[in-house]
């Protein structure tokens, strides 16, 4: 427990996996972050995650040491065009859902509680995210999907209203074999560098960290969106 708490400090400051996230173009640009499917299990208002002490996590789905646990942080940004190509950091909501262990949703298995593996959380003011997970499992949906979780990221204005046109995407994970071809979903866009990362498992074999940055086109602050 103690070496867990100071791995989960040290990755709550952004020092574990911290150069993988960047999404970088062949004309070293920084690539805006492609959207997604929605898929069908999507739920509204999932439970809003309040820390209790400052090193607490978002966390998905439940993660205890029996599951092969992962890690993600990273930052949102908003591309500009004032000759800064990879923008500026930024505050956002993030409603994040996946299938648990077992590649299951909460809406599939009747004994799973309404927003298992559901949950709403903000960046910090500077567009910093951590969150806490389980792998997600593979399903079979006529062939199987690489494991992936799914995120709609909205901006927040200084007032601490929601902005913009909400990002709807996914993220994935390099060498993961269902990438395509052969990912069972065609029109998702497992394919798209911008939704791909690497993780690993240096610290510990059964628990992956890895950073993914989110870059958002400057227009998606256009106006406000409803609730």
């Amino acid at each position: 427990m103690y070496f867990y708490m100071i791995f989960l400090v040290l990755y709550l400051f952004g020092m574990a996996s911290t150069q993988n996230g960047f999404a970088i173009g062949s004309n070293g640009q920084c690539m805006i972050t492609t959207p997604d499917v929605l898929g069908p299990y999507y739920k509204p208002s999932a439970p809003l995650f309040n820390a209790t002490i400052p090193s607490d996590l978002p966390s998905v789905c439940f993660n205890n040491p029996a599951h092969t646990r992962l890690f993600v942080n990273g930052t949102v940004h908003v591309v500009d065009t004032e000759g800064n190509p990879c923008g500026k950091p930024a505050f956002a909501l993030m409603d994040v859902w996946q299938a648990d262990a077992n590649g299951e949703y909460s809406d599939i298995r009747m004994d799973k509680p309404d927003y298992w593996c559901r949950t709403r959380f903000t960046t910090t003011k500077d567009g910093f995210f951590s969150l806490s997970t389980v792998f997600p499992g593979r399903y079979n949906d006529d062939g199987y999907r690489p494991a992936h979780l799914h995120f709609r990221i909205t901006l927040i204005d200084e007032n601490g209203q929601l902005i913009g046109t909400t990002l709807t995407t996914q993220l994935y994970f390099e060498r993961d074999f269902y990438l395509p071809p052969n990912d069972s979903c065609q029109r998702c866009g497992s394919r798209n560098p911008s939704q791909r990362i690497i993780v690993n498992n240096d610290v510990d074999i059964k628990t992956f960290t890895g950073t993914w940055n989110v870059f958002l086109r400057e227009n998606v602050i256009s106006g406000p969106i409803k609730r």
